[in-house]
């Protein structure tokens, strides 16, 4: 995994990647480039080619989002954390906090990738909008997938970790507006709650 934000760092990661797996063959090697921040349709296009996995930090562009747009201007920001396209491309996008840089609360994440709104509710690529569902996964099998652990975690099978949590509300039926206020009742670790 390479940490690499904007799009040109997004572009060297690739070519490194392309490189890497010339000199050194093999499959399935899931390389994944954190952030992924702003990603127009070609470099999209090499990730879905090279089965690269996104992992996004869309917490960040909640809680920053209110000054990229004074920074970047909206026009600029139609490529911004792209999960949506990401998404209808088929590439895995898992999601994560970029704690500690950031508050490591999913339903931040959740709540921006459903609603792509900032904390004064201006909204940032609406067109990159997902469902709950769809951003529950990207947090869960999807990351699980992007290090190689879907096998032991990321949803609730026999034989895999039981890591969950036990929200107050039904997160799939509340208004998205709710999500930032949700508590988390219960927490299992391993199959055992702490």
């Amino acid at each position: 995994g390479i940490h690499a934000i904007g799009d040109k760092a997004v572009e060297m990661t690739l070519k490194s990647f392309s490189k890497a797996l010339k000199q050194y063959p093999r499959k399935d090697c899931r390389h994944r480039i954190e952030h992924c921040g702003f990603l127009d349709g070609p470099l999209l296009d090499q990730m879905k080619e090279m089965d690269v996995v996104a992992a996004l930090g869309l917490p960040f562009l909640y809680e920053l989002g209110d000054s990229y747009i004074t920074v970047f201007g909206q026009d600029r920001l139609q490529c911004v954390y792209p999960l949506g396209s990401l998404m209808k491309r088929g590439i895995v996008a898992g999601l994560s906090s970029d704690a500690p840089v950031i508050d490591p609360n999913p339903l931040t994440g959740i709540y921006f990738a459903v609603t792509r709104k900032t904390p004064t509710g201006q909204t940032i690529a609406p067109q990159e909008a997902v469902s709950g569902m769809q951003a529950i996964r990207a947090y869960t099998l999807n990351g699980a997938y992007g290090s190689f652990e879907e096998n032991i975690k990321g949803s609730l099978e026999p034989g895999k970790l039981a890591d969950l949590v036990v929200l107050s509300e039904d997160i799939l039926k509340v208004p998205a507006e709710k999500l930032l206020g949700m508590k988390v009742d219960l927490t299992m670790v391993d199959g055992k709650v702490v």
